[in-house]
């Protein structure tokens, strides 16, 4: 991996001039929020794109730092035996938060055919990646809320990557209030919200230190931690108490395995539930290479769109659920509805692919990235109707994404504050509107 680094990184200082500078910002303008995950992947790949361009001269010097003297911040060296061992036990770890979240699914669901939920089905919310996007689902779902012909129900499972986790934390308690609260963290943000870094924001000093991050990522972190408040670890913590799932995803980098946090869970035996929930958002969203990523207990953490462009279920969880359900009622179970809220395009727009290496290189990366988005959604689909057809249980699946034929700003910075309020505006207007949803799920 690092003779792969050196190499990126020295072959594209020496090999992009002046001349090829227009075409692969082009090719990068195609990725406009492919890698659906934290804010200011897209701009921060032009700035990078145009900072190797202007450092041309300075390729050998460069290749020189890197291959010599430079490299990221040393962590404690782990042998591979010890490695796989530390592998096995977050295996055991999550195999036990599963049999704990199935637990908790079917305690909310015997709630529900009691009566002592508020609605009649088992609601699911899940949210992707997408970046400064995330404004759409931010406002969805109020336009959503303020619908009175279609009411917003209580979810029991919330799940988000990235940018969706955020909009998850902030919307799992229902209140009107933190629907508003997150659509403003998006708003009141701007282009500087997210910069490269280095001297003067050129992002030189860390491209060739071989820093974690290209970008400055301290106004995202203290922004998220300014939002988060003892009010909303404790709405958290009541929703558990509830049965209720909170859910976040991230990469556990150095096991190689997605990880779904319980959020509800993870409060509860925190010594800092504060500190924890925040780390955990932190995490989620940091976008590999461009963010820092974020140790937890022991291990660095990036954005869970790395893996997965959703965060479904994990699979074979509806099967097991009906059959714990069968094993204690006789009965069916409640009615599932699936609700998807994608902070993104779904599917790649046809376009002429260039022959040059940039051109083809940037559009199978957007290609691969995009399928990160429909492959999930397609399996979901595909274990619903089977755990459907053996638990003769109603499942619904409905989805939502920015539509295709909305119009992108070739932008060099995350946050612009005109994209910001025309996906705020279209985000309300499809919130409110019942036909927005989606149910046929596209091909692969």
């Amino acid at each position: 991996m690092a003779r792969i680094d050196v190499l990126f990184k020295s072959t594209v200082i020496s090999a992009i001039n002046a001349k090829e500078r227009s075409k692969w910002e082009m090719s990068i303008d195609g990725c406009r929020r492919s890698f659906g995950m934290s804010v200011g992947m897209h701009a921060l790949s032009r700035k990078i794109c145009r900072l190797t361009v202007r450092c041309n001269e300075f390729a050998l010097i460069a290749t020189f730092l890197v291959l010599s003297a430079c490299a990221a911040m040393p962590r404690p060296e782990r042998s591979l035996d010890q490695l796989l061992a530390d592998k096995k036990i977050l295996i055991v770890r999550q195999n036990e938060r599963f049999e704990v979240a199935v637990d908790k699914i079917v305690a909310r669901m015997e709630m529900i055919k009691s009566g002592k939920a508020s609605d009649t089905a088992y609601d699911v919310l899940l949210l992707s990646g997408g970046g400064d996007w995330g404004v759409f689902g931010a406002a969805f779902l109020i336009g959503w809320l303020e619908n009175q012909d279609v009411p917003i129900p209580e979810f029991d499972y919330v799940a988000g990557i990235s940018t969706g986790s955020l909009i998850a934390a902030f919307t799992f308690s229902g209140e009107e209030e933190r629907f508003r609260q997150m659509e403003q963290f998006y708003l009141a943000a701007d282009e500087n919200f997210v910069t490269l870094g280095g001297v003067f924001g050129l992002g030189i000093l860390p491209f060739i230190r071989n820093d974690a991050a290209l970008a400055d990522a301290s106004k995202v972190e203290a922004a998220v931690r300014a939002a988060i408040d003892d009010e909303l670890v404790d709405e958290i913590l009541a929703g558990s108490a509830q049965n209720r799932i909170l859910a976040a995803g991230a990469v556990n980098l150095d096991m190689g395995l997605f990880d779904a946090f319980d959020l509800g869970a993870e409060l509860e035996r925190a010594e800092d539930p504060k500190e924890r929930l925040t780390k955990i958002l932190l995490a989620s969203s940091a976008v590999p290479a461009a963010f820092p990523p974020v140790e937890i207990d022991g291990d660095l953490y990036a954005d869970g769109g790395a893996s997965v462009g959703i965060p479904i279920f994990r699979l074979g969880m509806l099967s097991t659920v009906f059959e714990r359900w069968r094993e204690r009622h006789g009965d069916a179970p409640p009615q599932i509805h699936f609700w998807l809220i994608f902070n993104n395009k779904l599917g790649v727009p046809p376009h002429v692919t260039a022959r040059g290496w940039s051109d083809i290189l940037l559009r199978a990366y957007k290609i691969a990235l995009q399928t990160t988005l429909v492959a999930p959604l397609y399996s979901l689909n595909q274990a619903a109707e089977l755990a459907e057809r053996s638990s003769k249980t109603s499942i619904d699946l409905r989805w939502v994404a920015i539509p295709e034929g909305f119009k992108e700003m070739a932008a060099d910075a995350a946050f612009v504050p005109e994209v910001m309020r025309e996906l705020s505006t279209l985000g309300h207007q499809m919130g409110g509107d019942a036909t927005s949803w989606q149910s046929e799920v596209p091909e692969l």
